[in-house]
């Protein structure tokens, strides 16, 4: 996953330094950062997507569950634990970016700000926690097909890329859109009622289908 994103930055990099020559002034640090966490934050559902489908999937495919579940622990409990989990590699990957992005800024002589740098590790905290909660719906549909993995993850390249297609225009209804409106909301950042919507969107849905995993767990047997 790292080396995925690594290569985006770079590719972003290698862009900005061509752009450069035929525009001189085109890059700044700001502009370039920007572009890279923007870009990050497209992929990123996309990796934690196939991280959380494949932990999921795999326990249901190779039996594993069963054993795991044999240790007092309920399967909400050990989901939360997955879900922590997520959001903590997405958080590091996201930290070691950053210093691939500084290797750039270097090289293309774009200078660096602390202040940018502090708005970047914001930035990443909120990215690797909005990023799961926007896919909790998968990690349902998940739960519902178990170990059918292909399935799985071509309805979340799908869910993604409705999301991502819709950009604002589906800013408080699908949270894919609600999260990059937030981090990049450009003039949405100017209308309150934007991000409102983009916030609750987020927070309605992952309680909803939060609230809704918990039900399935509690009433379903497993199949095991």
């Amino acid at each position: 996953m790292f080396c995925f994103l690594a290569a985006a930055v770079s590719l972003i990099g290698v862009y900005f330094h061509f752009a450069s020559v035929s525009e001189p002034g085109f890059h700044s640090f700001g502009k370039f950062t920007e572009r890279c966490m923007s870009v990050i934050s497209m992929l990123l559902p996309f990796l934690s997507g196939m991280l959380l489908i494949s932990q999921i999937s795999c326990e249901y495919r190779y039996h594993t569950i069963k054993e795991i579940l044999q240790i007092p622990i309920s399967m909400n409990r050990l989901l939360f634990v997955k879900v922590m989990l997520n959001i903590l590699v997405l958080f590091i990957i996201l930290v070691l970016l950053v210093p691939v992005m500084l290797l750039f800024a270097i090289v293309l002589k774009t200078g660096i700000s602390v202040e940018i740098l502090m708005g970047i590790l914001v930035k990443s905290g909120a990215l690797a926690v909005l990023t799961p909660m926007s896919l909790i719906p998968i990690i349902l549909i998940t739960q519902i097909t178990k170990s059918n993995a292909v399935l799985i993850t071509s309805l979340e390249f799908i869910y993604i890329i409705i999301g991502l297609a819709g950009g604002e225009k589906l800013a408080g209804v699908h949270p894919v859109s609600s999260i990059l409106t937030i981090l990049w909301g450009g003039e949405s950042i100017s209308q309150p009622k934007v991000l409102m919507a983009a916030w609750l969107n987020i927070i309605a849905m992952s309680t909803v289908f939060t609230l809704l995993i918990c039900l399935k767990n509690h009433m379903t047997k497993l199949d095991l």
